[in-house]
Formats: structure tokens, C-alpha cells, sequence
């Protein structure tokens, strides 16, 4: 949710706790407890943005994400564009939250370029990411 000009979001969500039940036959057999499990939708990049003045900032890298593992992105680089096979080339300017993330989503194993820009510098630098997804991992 996009809070004014300086905003923050996220790609995943920790569950402090959630109970399972195995069932066998229509009749609860076990029910357990699981602690600090973090789910992401597919195929993400890792990142959490930061919005500022209508420009997306890297706020955050997740440890063992692809922009992490890519050792390109850095923390404060603009995300300029992204581009995918998908639809072509969308700025990321003057839009929400949500569609920032729509543009950087995608299925499991497919690549995207980034457009970024790093420091006081206008030159738009482009990486390359592979999106991954991870389901129900425990958080340590």
C-alpha cells in the first residue's frame, strides 16, 4: 500500500505460527505447529522497495535472492525500467506500489533486465535476474 511519498513494500509475508492438520479418511490424525514460516509468491527477485518523490529505491536485499546472488543490485539504486518477454519495457514512474510489483513478478526461471540508476549518476545501468520462488520455508 503506497502511504504517501515515502512508502515501503514488501515480497513476502512471515507467519508467527501455522497449525496443520493431516487427515486421513475424514478424521483429524495429527494436527502440528509450525513456527516462523515466510511465504513468497513465485518467481520474485528479492528485493523490498522504498518509494520516494514517485521513484522506486532498493531498500533491502533478501539473503540468498537473486538480486543478492546477482551481486549487481545494491542498496539505494533507482529502479529505473524493467524489462521482460512478457510485455516489453515498463518505467517505473509514477505508478503504485502493486503494478511496480506485477512488473518485477513472474513465473519461476524467467529472466527480466532492470534498468537502474546508482548514486548522484544519471546513467541508467542495465542488470540481468533470474525470478525464483521459495514456499513455506522455515526463517531461522
Amino acid at each position: 500500500m503506497l502511504k504517501g511519498k515515502n512508502s515501503t513494500g514488501s515480497f513476502g509475508f512471515v507467519f508467527p505460527e501455522i497449525l496443520c492438520l493431516l487427515v486421513e479418511r475424514g478424521n483429524i490424525v495429527r494436527i502440528e505447529s509450525y513456527t516462523n514460516l515466510k511465504f513468497d509468491t513465485p518467481g520474485k527477485i528479492g528485493v523490498q522497495l522504498q518509494v520516494s518523490e514517485d521513484r522506486f529505491y532498493v531498500k533491502a536485499l533478501s539473503p540468498n535472492g537473486p538480486a543478492v546472488l546477482g551481486n549487481e543490485l545494491r542498496v539505494g539504486d533507482e529502479i529505473v525500467f524493467v524489462r521482460s518477454k512478457d510485455w516489453g519495457e515498463k518505467l517505473l514512474l509514477n505508478i503504485s506500489f502493486s503494478e511496480a510489483f506485477g512488473y518485477l513478478e513472474g513465473m519461476d526461471g524467467t529472466q527480466l533486465t532492470l534498468g537502474i540508476k546508482r548514486g548522484k549518476s544519471q546513467e541508467i545501468t542495465e542488470i540481468n535476474l533470474e525470478r525464483k520462488s521459495h514456499f513455506l520455508k522455515r526463517v531461522k
